[in-house]
């Protein structure tokens, strides 16, 4: 297990710095980064120093879209418990004419706790289906997903997104959460706020849960190969206490 941390780490490293003045015209779809961050931050007993280094493959080949990541935190606490995370994805583009278009997914992720014992394991596979309308301002979409948990515990969900990008940058997502199985009932609603122009992308992402809310702001900036950015997620607004976790980072594409 160490010699595949120190893998992880080195890969990481390697492959988001050492090429930093090359610039090309395209890349080959790969992407690496690393994010500090410390979970909450305000909470005296609770505060948890953390590092993810990560590396993420995203490409188009005709109508299909592919795209992979892995992910390995640390948490800095006497045991340092470690956690590994995959996600992979496959979408099919289906042109319905000059402006309308149809996008099938299918997404699948995994979380393993790897240390300090081995276990934790969940998995969920999530097809979706998403209709996307050209208009002159900008386009809007609609998508609906069916969230499978398959690991350790089993669960069903739906989902709705309603969005509208503008052709200026600016973006206004909603999506509405439904458990259907192994219990039935609204389960939460997200909004996302975006705007990007030039270097520059910024977002609010609020999850309004049951008992809770949970806003996270992110502001990137692009340079050249590189995107650095920082974030901030406040969460347990409106409970008994909110915990605060800022994170920043940094990602080189080549």
């Amino acid at each position: 297990m160490r010699k595949l941390i120190i893998f992880l780490v080195v890969l990481t490293l390697a492959a988001g710095f050492v090429s930093a003045q090359e610039e090309e015209d395209s890349g080959i779809g790969l992407t690496a980064g690393l994010e500090f961050g410390v979970t909450g931050i305000n909470v005296e007993e609770g505060k948890t120093p953390y590092l993810t280094p990560g590396i993420a493959y995203e490409n188009s080949f005709g109508d299909f879209d592919v795209a992979a990541e892995v992910d390995y935190t640390f948490d800095f606490t006497d045991d340092v418990p470690q956690m590994f995370f995959a996600e992979e994805e496959v979408a099919y583009n289906l042109s319905l004419g000059d402006i309308h278009g149809l996008t099938f997914t299918l997404h699948n992720e995994n979380d393993i706790v790897t240390a300090p014992e081995f276990g934790d394991l969940t998995g969920t596979l999530e097809p979706s289906v998403t209709y996307t309308l050209g208009l002159n301002p900008g386009d809007f979409y609609a998508a609906a997903g069916l969230p499978l948990t398959y690991l350790t515990d089993t669960a069903v969900g739906f989902y709705g997104t309603l969005g509208f990008a503008f052709s200026f940058g600016l973006g206004l997502e909603a999506t509405f959460n439904l458990a259907l199985n192994p219990e039935s009932g609204y389960d939460g609603t997200d909004l996302l706020v975006s705007y990007e122009q030039d270097s520059f992308y910024g977002e609010v992402e609020i999850n309004i849960a049951k008992e809770d809310i949970t806003i996270t702001p992110e502001f990137d900036y692009f340079f050249n190969s590189f995107t650095f950015y920082v974030n901030a997620e406040f969460a347990g607004i409106g409970a008994d206490a909110v915990s605060i976790t800022p994170a920043l980072g940094v990602k080189y594409s080549f």
